[in-house]
């Protein structure tokens, strides 16, 4: 997997964005250098774009990874959109197992500009 993370200024939000084979420990990688942007620019809006990335792991890899996001850095105060086109059944279990572990600021998306306008809503 190869990914790019950037702080987009104008919209407040850090952006990472990946393409070709995304194991958890590439993804736990960006997710940490998605972290230490945030905090450098007081960000806590995240965009995760997986439109071109496709999962290389058993399902099971998914729960563990997100059963251990605070142990990544991320904080349920944070607000966290992913957006996703490949492995729907992965990211549909994805979003369930957060979901039941209490992360709602935490959702999953089709489109980037729902995405978008979601990480902008008033809480």
């Amino acid at each position: 997997m190869s990914y790019e993370i950037f702080y987009d200024q104008q919209k407040h939000i850090v952006r990472v964005r990946s393409d070709g084979p995304m194991t958890t420990l590439n993804l736990a990688e960006a997710v940490r250098k998605a972290i230490e942007i945030g905090q450098q620019h007081n960000c806590k809006r995240y965009l995760g774009d997986w439109r071109e990335a496709a999962t290389t792991e058993p399902i099971g890899r998914t729960f563990l990874f997100m059963d251990g996001l605070e142990d990544l850095g991320l904080d349920r105060g944070d607000r966290i959109a992913v957006v996703y086109e490949r492995d729907p059944e992965v990211h549909e279990f994805a979003k369930m197992v957060a979901h039941n572990r209490g992360w709602h600021n935490l959702r999953y998306f089709q489109s980037l500009e729902e995405a978008e306008a979601w990480l902008h809503e008033e809480e």
